[in-house]
C-alpha cells in the first residue's frame, strides 16, 4: 500500500494512528509525501490512499501519478474545491 501525505510530519502522525488503532502492519505500508512521489515512478501498489487529495492537483504530480500501477485508489479530503 502507498499512502500519500501532504507534509513530512504527517508520515509520523499516520504511523502513530495505525499503531494506536492496531490491525495494520506499518512495515507493509509506504508512506510518502506528494513531493516525493517521483521516487516511485512506475511502481505497482495494490492500494493507494491519498490523504488531503486536493494537494495532488499540480500537473507534475498528476503526471507522476499516471506512471504508477495499482488496483485500487482512495482520495481523502475535507476541502475539495
Amino acid at each position: 500500500m502507498l499512502l500519500l501525505v501532504a507534509k513530512t510530519v504527517h508520515k509520523k502522525t499516520w504511523k502513530e494512528e495505525f499503531r494506536k488503532w492496531g490491525g495494520i502492519n506499518v512495515d507493509n505500508i509506504v508512506i510518502e509525501c506528494y513531493e516525493s512521489l517521483k521516487k516511485h515512478t512506475g511502481e505497482y501498489f495494490n492500494f493507494i490512499v491519498m490523504d488531503e487529495v486536493h494537494h495532488i492537483k499540480s500537473d507534475v504530480r498528476l503526471d507522476l501519478l499516471e506512471t504508477l500501477k495499482y488496483d485500487y485508489m482512495l482520495g481523502l479530503s475535507a476541502t475539495i474545491p
